[in-house]
């Protein structure tokens, strides 16, 4: 996935509104601007910000 202006803007957006590290704001970002609905990582702080954005959540950390 290309490092759009699109994609950064919608990253420093979400940093500051789920007060995510970097690296898991373009992580978040890129899934959505992918328009997928499945979202998986290990990091439970990204994976309940992707949950509420609707995403289906695949932790495998999660018990």
């Amino acid at each position: 996935m290309e490092a759009t202006g699109g994609l950064i803007a919608s990253a420093a957006e979400l940093a500051e509104l789920e007060e995510l590290r970097w690296s898991d704001a373009v992580h978040l970002a890129g899934a959505l601007t992918v328009g997928a609905d499945l979202f998986t990582s290990a990091d439970a702080v990204l994976c309940a910000a992707a949950a509420r954005r609707g995403f289906h959540i695949a932790n495998p950390l999660a018990s």
